[in-house]
């Protein structure tokens, strides 16, 4: 329930207060000065009444109070006019008829004034909006705690200053340099403009740092200086989240601009792994594949790229964790989310965040950004969405490099059959109808022989230009394959009947047709050019691959590096594509052919992981 409203009726003696007054409010009656003024500390309104020196008390209440004041009394207007002067609220004067009536209207509706002014001005104080109240004379005549706490100022320090002392002394203290908000608050003054908006960059002092737009409206129009509300709003979120999208924004155009450049995949990949380190406070931006058990390092940058080894066990990298994930793994103290995961102390990266690379619908590796030390806060939405499309488009760029490495191995295969077919094939076809003229002409039965030669052989030249070139595409449903049996299937159709084999076990997944035609070409290679009586198949010693190696005359080393090639023969004989067919082979598996010497002064051919060079 609602207190009634206290009033204190100020009179004498011989008069009461309007039954009407008595009714409606609580009212306590004084007749002396001393009374009224003890009376007033707990009362809502003063009604002064027929009582001695009615204007000395108002102005004496005035010392100790602001409750408002109604007079009720018949003076004229002079009088009235000096009561107002001294801080009446309200003059109600006296009549024969209604005077209860109209007296109490007057109670109720300075109480109400009052109350609202009382809650106005404590939303004012309240309110995290700073608030000045100037005079026309440009002096501070109120301020609100919020104001005080932007710029380090208690009240007693603004309040009844002259603002533009206030400026220069005390606030230009704690802005940015360069700001000239004393000089353009003044102009404003000057002038009596309004000062619409000005943003503020609050920098020094005790206070936080923070962003304020700046209010200064007149209350009075004209060209006469007049009394002005001042405000000053914390824009400091704004002015952040304005801060992160540009940045975001910046982040986004560098990754199109670099993106869509022509230039290299590795030059590219490069400068955005810069930039996103910078970008994430990280120590070291990298691309890294999965092969097997093992990471491989594809390209690393930052302070400590230095630090990150060429080959890493798959078990003790970051790179697994995130090539297992949904797309995305973020840590900001791995040590916490992952436990005792042993890549963290491989890596000491106490922050991690990285995306999965996926080529042609299967894991490659991933892209990431770490450092070690921890982060003070998650990584943001935007943070995951650019490692998320960096990570995308290394994917992409990784799959239109592998397609246009695929589409020049097919062209090279279309030029080399073509080359074979206009070249090779116009030898033997040339002396076939030679004497084939000459058989017709003269009846040689040598002629007819040589034609037969000339017509097999260019019947094995399109075999194996047929083989090279079913060879060349890669394989996509690969079985696990014992290279052993494969070897003695191979060895069983090649006409060594001088020679032996000897193979150890080695498991491969790979196209065990193509696989045998790989050994039939190397075996045939050793028997009939090599002069070999001794091969050996087994896996290599010190990395993942295998051998098939002979005891015959041995390539010399002169013609390495040009044996594999199409057509490349020393022998009167050969096509020079049966070791095209094994190259071919080879590459299908993700293979890389090396031929070098065996111990025993033959030719050894060795087959290896191959990591493309778009990688390299």
């Amino acid at each position: 329930m609602t207190a009634p409203t206290r009033v204190v009726y100020a009179g004498t003696t011989a008069e009461s207060p309007p039954e009407g007054v008595t009714d409606a409010f609580d009212v306590e009656v004084a007749t002396e000065h001393d009374a009224v003024i003890t009376a007033v500390a707990t009362a809502d309104c003063l009604v002064v009444a027929d009582i001695d020196s009615p204007l000395s008390l108002v102005a004496s209440v005035r010392t100790v109070s602001s409750l408002p004041v109604v007079l009720y009394g018949d003076g004229d207007e002079r009088f009235v006019s000096d009561a107002v002067s001294v801080g009446i609220s309200e003059y109600v004067a006296r009549s024969r008829d209604g005077d209860a009536a109209r007296l109490a209207t007057a109670i109720a509706d300075v109480v109400a004034d009052r109350l609202g002014t009382a809650l106005l001005q404590t939303a004012l104080d309240r309110s995290p909006i700073g608030t000045l109240i100037l005079d026309s004379e440009r002096r501070i005549t109120w301020a609100n705690d919020a104001v005080c706490d932007y710029f380090g100022l208690d009240r007693e320090t603004i309040v009844g200053r002259s603002k533009p002392e206030l400026l220069r002394e005390d606030m230009a203290d704690v802005l940015a340099p360069g700001q000239t908000l004393t000089r353009d608050v003044l102009a404003s003054y000057d002038a009596g403009e309004d000062i619409e908006r000005l943003e503020l960059h609050v920098t020094g002092g005790s206070v936080p740092e923070r962003w304020l737009d700046y209010w200064s409206i007149r209350l009075t129009p004209g060209d006469q200086p007049s009394p002005r509300v001042e405000q000053f709003y914390d824009i400091t979120e704004r002015k952040r989240l304005e801060a992160e999208l540009s940045s975001e924004l910046d982040a986004l155009e560098q990754l199109y601009e670099v993106s869509a450049s022509d230039r290299p995949f590795r030059e590219k990949v490069t400068e955005l792994l810069e930039y996103g380190t910078e970008r994430m406070d990280a120590s070291i931006g990298a691309l890294n594949q999965i092969d097997g058990d093992v990471q491989r390092n594809v390209v690393a940058v930052g302070d400590g790229a230095a630090s990150i080894p060429t080959v890493t066990p798959a078990n003790e990298a970051f790179c697994r964790r995130t090539v297992e994930s949904d797309g995305l793994v973020a840590a900001k103290n791995t040590a916490d989310e992952f436990g005792d995961d042993t890549a963290v102390e491989r890596w000491g990266a106490v922050c991690y965040i990285g995306g999965k690379v996926v080529v042609d619908g299967e894991p490659f590796g991933s892209l990431c950004f770490m450092d070690g030390e921890p982060k003070s806060r998650e990584f943001s939405a935007f943070d995951e969405t650019f490692v998320r499309l960096l990570a995308r488009w290394v994917s992409y760029e990784l799959e239109r490099e592998q397609a246009a490495a695929e589409l020049a191995r097919e062209n090279e295969r279309l030029e080399r059959f073509a080359s074979v077919v206009s070249h090779d094939l116009r030898s033997p076809l040339s002396v076939a109808t030679g004497y084939m003229q000459m058989a017709y002409e003269d009846g040689d039965e040598d002629a007819y022989e040589r034609v037969v030669n000339s017509l097999e052989r260019m019947d094995d030249i399109i075999d194996d230009v047929l083989a090279v070139t079913r060879q060349g595409g890669e394989v996509t449903d690969p079985t696990t394959v014992d290279l052993a049996a494969l070897a003695r299937s191979a060895w069983e159709v090649t006409d060594a009947d001088a020679a032996t084999l000897t193979a150890d076990s080695v498991t491969v997944e790979g196209d065990a047709d193509r696989l045998q035609r790989l050994f039939e070409n190397l075996f045939r290679n050793a028997v009939e050019h090599g002069g070999a009586t001794e091969i050996r198949v087994g896996p290599l010693d010190d990395e993942d691959g295998f051998y098939v190696e002979d005891d015959g005359s041995g390539i010399p080393a002169e013609d390495r590096e040009q044996v594999f090639d199409d057509g490349f023969t020393t022998s009167d004989s050969g096509t020079g594509f049966g070791l095209a067919i094994v190259k071919a082979a080879a590459e299908a598996h993700g293979w890389e052919p090396s031929v070098t010497e065996s111990a025993s002064g033959g030719a050894r051919f060795e087959f290896t992981p191959r990591t493309s060079s778009i990688y390299a």
